[in-house]
């Protein structure tokens, strides 16, 4: 009999190694493996626990949600942008060196865009002028196109291509000393505790 629950068993345990091995090449940080040490929900039991012999597969988590492809946010206007940055404090938070970074502050934000309905994500950008690359985040407006905003301060920057400057969106004439733009990635997800981004 446990022979047989073996040999039902078979493909799945296949397609799970090989999806740990395929995920054991990928150029991104692994994914996070439910663990033993994790709280657990407390939930009514309805019937005593029956203790199982069944093999338990630990199945991996995704680190950051992704929203749905069906989610849609509502359109928004550069003045509908201002409006909901004035009323969000995201930039109000202390920069904490190792522990609250611009991948922090641009997830914070990104998040609060999300719980107004409004569409945002962080955008991660490389400068010839600097040994780090920073974090964007990314809004969708109907009369000014895609603006970049640094979610530090709630400056506003149009989006570039590579090999330009970074220049605000309200006078295009100024530009940060930045240097010009070697490498965009978008949209990436990242992990605030490790200020780390990547493509999904």
């Amino acid at each position: 009999m446990y022979y047989d629950r073996l040999n039902t068993m078979k493909p799945l345990l296949v397609l799970l190694l090989a999806g740990i091995l395929i995920a054991g090449c990928a150029p991104v940080v692994a994914p996070k493996l439910i663990s033993a040490q994790a709280p657990i929900p407390e939930q009514k039991a309805t019937s005593p626990k029956i203790q199982s012999t069944e093999p338990t597969l630990i199945i991996p988590v995704d680190p950051t949600p992704t929203p749905s492809p069906a989610t849609s946010y509502k359109l928004i206007t550069w003045r509908d942008l201002n409006v909901f940055l004035s009323n969000d404090h995201t930039n109000s938070n202390a920069y904490i060196l190792g522990k609250y970074t611009c991948v922090n502050y641009a997830m914070d934000l990104v998040a609060n865009a999300h719980k107004a309905n409004i569409g945002a994500w962080i955008v991660a950008v490389e400068f010839d002028r600097s040994e780090i690359g920073h974090a964007f985040v990314a809004f969708k407006t109907t009369d000014m196109g895609v603006v970049w905003i640094e979610p530090q301060s709630d400056y506003a920057y149009n989006a570039v291509e590579i090999g330009e400057p970074l220049c605000y969106a309200v006078d295009t004439s100024l530009c940060q000393d930045y240097g010009r733009v070697t490498k965009i990635e978008e949209p990436v997800q990242c992990d605030g505790k490790t200020s780390t981004c990547w493509l999904p």
